[in-house]
């Protein structure tokens, strides 16, 4: 069964389309990650290019004593500074002497020679324990399978977006043993939105608004059926179908987090997640980048 690592990119700046409260105080960051801590929650998910999220993971492990494993990213590297400086700045964010997992943010820095070396010195010096690459399409993953010098992996996965699943690429990852991370299972939030504000909050999509509202209806009609919520489906089809190590769960606050742990820790009938498994397989838009990829939103 995979894990929760807690995705912290809504404790450093306003992130998601569902966001209604906004980046959470100092005081409500750190009541997160207590309750992260306090529920056996093992890796937070991070980068440096996450406004402050790595500081503050830093000030609660220095004022709290208490330690997670973290997973941050590399940003672009403008040409005045290296690797080096992003990885001992992230450290020293992060009050940590070790890095858990050092994630390329982009497939590009795959290709550069230099980033790949000093990684790999790092990693030899104990400074990274782990390197991997954060991906977002099928084209990304060939590209990563191919070079096979990865320990892990960050995926987009979630019931519309199957693209992984269906072109065999999800297996291919297992079969290199790779450590997988998959974000993006709520979709930015986008399964929770009320049908009618769509158009509102996703004005751009104009042409794409009534094929994702008759999904999302087609979702909710299931959930009211089965009395069952929609995040107790989400988590459980993740968790009954064994996708990846982990799944990343941002929250903006402390409730929310609550929840979602008290979701996954719920049982939910094999045969509500069987006929869900039925429906999700009716959903055809794993292939329409538009609806799938927040970055074009």
């Amino acid at each position: 069964m995979p894990k929760i690592a807690l995705g912290t990119a809504q404790i450093g700046l306003n992130y998601g389309i569902h966001n209604k409260s906004g980046k959470p105080s100092e005081a409500e960051a750190f009541s997160i990650l207590n309750t992260a801590y306090d529920n056996g929650i093992e890796v937070l998910d991070t980068a440096y290019a996450y406004g402050d999220s790595e500081e503050r993971i830093g000030q609660y492990i220095n004022s709290t004593k208490r330690n997670f494993k973290i997973c941050t990213k590399l940003p672009h590297i403008p040409n005045q500074k290296n690797v080096s400086y992003y990885i001992n700045e992230s450290l020293k964010r992060l009050s940590k002497t070790k890095i858990d997992f050092y994630l390329l943010h982009n497939i590009i820095q795959v290709n550069n020679k230099k980033i790949i070396d000093d990684l790999f010195r790092f990693k030899k010096d104990g400074s990274i324990d782990k390197i991997g690459v954060s991906v977002y399409d099928v084209n990304d993953v060939e590209i990563v399978l191919e070079k096979g010098i990865f320990d892990c992996i960050q995926i987009p996965m979630n019931i519309f977006d199957r693209r992984l699943l269906k072109s065999g690429h999800l297996e291919k990852i297992k079969n290199q043993n790779l450590e997988i991370f998959i974000r993006s299972i709520y979709l930015q939030g986008l399964f929770f939105l009320e049908l009618n504000k769509i158009n509102e909050v996703l004005s751009v999509w104009d042409r794409y608004a009534c094929p994702l509202q008759s999904y999302l209806k087609s979702l909710n009609d299931f959930s009211h059926e089965f009395n069952t919520s929609i995040q107790d489906l989400i988590l459980g089809w993740f968790k009954y179908n064994e996708y990846g190590n982990y799944i990343i769960i941002g929250v903006e606050t402390n409730a929310q987090l609550q929840n979602n742990l008290d979701s996954f820790n719920k049982e939910v009938d094999n045969e509500i997640i069987n006929k869900f498994n039925q429906f999700v397989n009716t959903i055809e838009i794993s292939d329409d980048s538009i609806i799938i990829d927040p970055r074009r939103w």
